[in-house]
């Protein structure tokens, strides 16, 4: 993957944030073949109950909801990434439920064999005013208290970084809404 910081591109404590190389266009789901960690900001307009698997009805509130995760298997985070965006037709993950009622709104990414979703899903969840809707939400195979985190307004990339430079791999990938519409 060869990818480069463009002008746009924000730093934070010296790392490149290469932010919407493709701005104005699609998400490039082929060039995210390899495996890494992601966050899927995903909106919700309106407070809904939402009925979420074994985990049973949950209350969201309205706001923007940062679901961490990760893609090791086939076809790493595009085909991860691509079925969350899509919204599967099949409920198999926590996300899936919430993804047919919210909006994309957001994708940070990190393509690494390194699974860094405990530790951003740490981070997040530590960011003053924010909320864990739903324990248990994505981390059915973990001991994390949740992988969604509630937000009442979609947070700068940097939040991660704020959190602990540590967890600041040296290349993310940022998408915003405008460019979330997959190929």
């Amino acid at each position: 993957m060869d990818r480069k910081t463009s002008d746009r591109g924000a730093r934070h404590r010296g790392v490149p944030m290469p932010r919407d190389e493709n701005a104005g266009g699609n998400l490039d789901l082929d060039a995210l073949k390899s495996g890494g960690t992601y966050v899927l900001w995903l909106h919700l307009c309106c407070a809904r109950r939402i009925g979420v698997g074994r985990l049973g009805d949950i209350d969201f509130a309205a706001g923007y909801y940062g679901y961490v995760g990760s893609a090791q298997g086939p076809g790493g985070l595009a085909a991860r990434v691509g079925r969350h965006l899509k919204g599967g037709s099949k409920l198999r993950w926590h996300i899936d439920y919430l993804r047919r009622a919210a909006q994309p709104a957001a994708l940070w990414c990190c393509a690494s064999p390194r699974r860094w979703e405990h530790d951003w899903a740490a981070a997040l969840a530590a960011v003053p005013d924010t909320w864990l809707p739903a324990p248990g939400f994505g981390a059915s195979d973990c001991h994390c208290p949740s992988h969604l985190v509630g937000f009442k307004r979609l947070p700068a990339p940097e939040t991660l970084a704020a959190c602990q430079s540590s967890l600041w791999p040296r290349h993310i990938w940022i998408w915003s809404a405008i460019s979330l519409s997959t190929k």
